[in-house]
């Protein structure tokens, strides 16, 4: 009895975690550019964790691959649009806020969505994810965070890459 009801807690405090991390959504903007002014603010990052598994519902699949005729492999959110990393993040967390994540928006776990995140077929890297401070639970694969680029406007778009010399093109590994 002991057992059930600390397995009861943690399954009611991950829901309770995940629901309030993903209550805040991050917003477009037209900035293009990853300057020092946007950001000076780091979010940490605690031990990254798969999202662990809490009731029946099916993890999300978040990621797809895709063929890019530059890039090769490359990987997309559920969408179709292209993922980037940033070579300035720190590993397991996210230095992108403001005015950057506004231009970047984070790959989010979906409100509502539990168990243990699904990587595509021939993506070997670990797919975790932690709580942001200011805008839910991002992904995070093998260790980097992920997003998408405001400048894409259609599924395929790669306008990101290179961008401020820290943006790139997320390949599957």
């Amino acid at each position: 009895m002991g057992m059930a009801r600390i397995s009861g807690k943690r399954a009611a405090l991950a829901m309770v975690t995940v629901g309030l991390a993903l209550g805040l959504v991050a917003c477009g903007s037209d900035d293009k550019t990853d300057t020092a002014t946007q950001s000076s603010t780091t979010v940490a990052a605690t031990t990254p964790t798969t999202v662990a598994a809490t009731t029946t519902t099916a993890a999300p699949s978040l990621l797809k691959t895709a063929t890019n005729a530059q890039f090769g492999t490359i990987l997309t959110d559920a969408a179709g649009k292209t993922l980037y990393t940033r070579d300035s993040d720190p590993a397991g967390g996210s230095s992108c806020t403001g005015g950057c994540i506004a231009t970047w928006p984070a790959l989010l776990v979906p409100a509502g969505s539990t168990g243990t995140l699904k990587a595509p077929a021939g993506v070997t890297a670990a797919l975790t994810s932690f709580a942001r401070s200011d805008s839910g639970t991002q992904v995070l694969l093998g260790g980097k965070a992920l997003y998408t680029f405001s400048g894409d406007s259609a599924p395929g778009d790669t306008k990101g890459e290179g961008v401020g010399n820290v943006w790139h093109v997320a390949k599957a590994v």
